[in-house]
């Protein structure tokens, strides 16, 4: 019988030392983005006698698997369940891209209340609808759907919340992402709308979406990174 064959590999040790306590601090919203660690990810493996399995993605198959997902991605192209009502009130036939952009968000806003919960998965606009509110993404959704319906170019904004700490872009994974907001393109500058932000001005973020680094994910169009800051 043969021998087996030893495949190559290494063996990392790290080490640290006089590593200083943490602190919570007023200005720190995670504090894992204040420690000293090290974070490993795999970017292959192979076995004897298979392929090389590959778990290197790029941002952008990130955004194709965004696009294809089946809570998100698939509800994209669905008219809104408040059409009738959006074509009834006219909205489409408003000029300004934030006026009419405005008047969509209070009409859904009139129809649904946010639940106080962040998600990442929506449900589907007919049942938040039904059931008269849902998670910030529940109604992200609806409201997506309802902007594209008046003609309004809207799509999902990907991002990771300020309390999970910094989304760093060199190692691209869908993982990262802890829930999205709705953006909505214009030539006089993008408009950044969340449920969240019922009880203020209608484009006026939470504060624990105010990241420096989310997602813009367009169909059709390559992903672009934005400053919600």
């Amino acid at each position: 019988m043969a021998a087996p064959t030893i495949l190559p590999s290494n063996h990392y040790i790290c080490v640290g030392r006089n590593l200083a306590g943490l602190k919570k601090g007023d200005g720190v919203w995670s504090m894992q983005d204040n420690c000293a660690g090290i974070t490993a990810y795999l970017k292959h493996y192979s076995m004897r006698g298979a392929a090389v399995v590959d778990y290197t993605r790029t941002w952008e198959q990130i955004d194709e698997m965004v696009l294809k997902s089946e809570d998100l991605g698939k509800q994209l192209d669905d008219h809104s369940p408040l059409a009738a009502e959006l074509k009834e009130a006219k909205i489409g036939e408003i000029a300004d891209v934030r006026q009419r952009a405005e008047a969509v968000y209070k009409l859904v806003l009139s129809k649904v209340e946010w639940n106080g919960r962040y998600e990442m998965s929506p449900a589907e606009t007919e049942e938040t609808l039904k059931n008269h509110g849902g998670s910030n993404v529940d109604i992200n959704m609806l409201l997506l759907q309802s902007l594209n319906d008046v003609g309004l170019t809207a799509a999902p904004v990907m991002l990771r919340m300020r309390d999970q700490g910094v989304l760093t872009t060199d190692f691209p994974s869908i993982q990262k992402y802890t829930t999205f907001i709705v953006g909505v393109v214009s030539p006089q500058g993008n408009l950044y709308l969340d449920a969240s932000s019922a009880n203020g001005r209608f484009d006026a973020l939470a504060e624990l979406l105010q990241v420096e680094k989310a997602r813009l994910v367009l169909k059709g169009n390559k992903g672009k990174w934005v400053n919600l800051r």
